[in-house]
């Protein structure tokens, strides 16, 4: 599961005390500038999915036994590399866009860990 897996939801979970839906995109490719266009695309095409999900209520099938009522939905998406400044732009303007439809879209550099 991963940004070039578009119709697949990478993780999904929920927090009760904090009517919170939460779903996380895993991106491990680079933002080199030869593939800088292509990642993007692979970017929206997965955010597209997540928010047919939402607005679909698929995650209902998930979760059959939770009253979603009043939940707040949040995508994380968690970046092995360092971002580029198109992509940061694009995320941006995607968050504004979303606010006004109770989605919040969060992103983060991941950190390895090197066992030695």
């Amino acid at each position: 599961m991963a940004v070039t897996d578009k119709d697949i939801i990478d993780s999904i979970s929920y927090e009760v005390e904090n009517h919170l839906l939460i779903m996380h995109i895993y991106d491990h490719l680079g933002f080199e500038q030869e593939i800088e266009y292509d990642h993007m695309v692979m970017i929206q095409d997965k955010l597209n999915t997540y928010l047919w999900y939402l607005n679909s209520e698929q995650y209902k099938l998930v979760y059959p036994k939770v009253d979603f009522t009043g939940y707040r939905y949040k995508i994380i998406i968690v970046f092995l590399h360092d971002i580029s400044n198109l992509c940061l732009d694009y995320l941006n303007h995607v968050r504004e866009k979303l606010s006004s439809e109770n989605i919040v879209i969060e992103w983060e550099r991941e950190n390895l860990k090197v066992n030695q």
